[in-house]
């Protein structure tokens, strides 16, 4: 095993505890407009996704197992359907990834078109050119500290990590 540096920076530290919090504040945003949509059978709702995450995550497990390939989706559906199956499904995924960065940027834009319009800054198209600058801002952190990757992927392999003072 490599040896890993033995410090973590305040930036990752906040890197790493956003990464932990992220998907609570999924379902804490999208509560409200899935309560609007379905009314009264919202629990439903989240109880049968949850159900379906669920599947889908011991799938992901199950094909981890039998098959060692860097590939995702592609390996493994490739490896029971065939390469033709196995590049569309890869395909697929790209497709909801895109759909979720849209989205999430759509959110940001939201979000931040809301918060400027309470401080008195408004416009016709403001929630665009905040999604838009919010997207090139996670795109310069991604390209620009690709450090916070690295020691996040160290601090949650290694128990041996520790914080820098």
């Amino acid at each position: 095993m490599p040896n890993l540096r033995r410090s973590l920076g305040a930036i990752e530290a906040f890197g790493f505890s956003l990464s932990i919090i992220a998907p609570a504040l999924a379902m804490a945003f999208t509560t409200t407009l899935t309560a609007q949509s379905a009314g009264r059978a919202a629990p439903l709702v989240y109880l049968i996704g949850g159900i379906i995450v669920t599947i889908v995550g011991l799938s992901f497990v199950a094909f981890g197992r039998r098959v060692a390939h860097a590939g995702s989706v592609y390996a493994y559906v490739g490896s029971v359907f065939g390469s033709r199956w196995g590049f569309l499904a890869g395909w697929a995924l790209l497709l909801t990834y895109v759909t979720l960065l849209a989205g999430a940027t759509a959110l940001v834009g939201n979000f931040g078109a809301a918060a400027l319009g309470h401080a008195g800054i408004e416009g016709p198209h403001l929630w665009l050119i905040v999604a838009v600058l919010g997207a090139f801002f996670a795109v310069w952190l991604t390209w620009t500290d690709v450090l916070l990757g690295n020691n996040t992927w160290a601090l949650s392999s290694s128990r041996r990590t520790s914080i820098r003072r």
